[in-house]
């Protein structure tokens, strides 16, 4: 996340007195952390309670919310109507009923103003099946919702120039300006896109 916020601060590109939302926040010291020196309000989400309790207490100015973040926002539930910061903090692969950030990411577009979005993008799930046993039916699942999602037959394996013209083209063909978009390599298996959009009408 520093290669992130020094990268956007001297293009202008990082909002000050930021309110802000970490939809997979865990304990907080991940991406909530960082983010922190940043913004007036940080709104912390995790569905698991022994790790939300942690959070409070690591971040005690954070508001922080025990439930999945995903079913609150598809019921408007967020206390925001728009975030200076969306961060997409996602678990790898397949998660209860939901996939990556697909499902997190077409419900976050609404709570989008003038926003800088983080989330964790999978180019290639072979790397975290090489680190995670998971089952057949787990891995053609999740296979299938990268079909799904990226429209791509060969969703197992995504380029990254092919990450950047796919995420653009999401943004901004559900009426979005994407002022700045880059990615940075977060784990052997993971990467951080990140974004400064708008909505079109500003």
């Amino acid at each position: 996340m520093d290669y992130i916020l020094q990268t956007l601060e001297p293009l202008d590109l990082l909002p000050a007195n930021a309110v802000a939302v970490d939809l997979f926040g865990m304990y907080g010291l991940w991406t909530t952390r960082d983010i922190y020196p940043y913004c007036r309000r940080i709104e912390l989400w995790e569905i698991d309670p022994v790790y939300a309790r942690w959070a409070k207490r690591f971040l005690a100015d954070a508001a922080v919310f025990c439930g999945d973040s995903i079913k609150a926002m598809s019921e408007g539930r967020l206390s925001q109507q728009f975030y200076d910061f969306i961060l997409i903090d996602n678990p790898l692969g397949c998660f209860d009923k939901y996939c990556e950030h697909f499902e997190a990411l077409p419900l976050a577009m609404k709570y989008i103003h003038r926003t800088v979005m983080v989330l964790n993008v999978i180019p290639s799930v072979k790397p975290v099946l090489n680190n995670y046993q998971r089952s057949d039916q787990y891995i053609n699942d999740w296979i299938l919702r990268r079909r799904l999602f990226y429209q791509k037959d060969n969703a197992e394996n995504i380029t990254v120039s092919e990450i950047l013209i796919f995420y653009r083209n999401y943004f901004e063909t559900n009426g979005f300006v994407v002022k700045f978009l880059s990615f940075v390599p977060r784990t052997p298996v993971v990467l951080f896109l990140y974004a400064s959009v708008s909505r079109s009408s500003l």
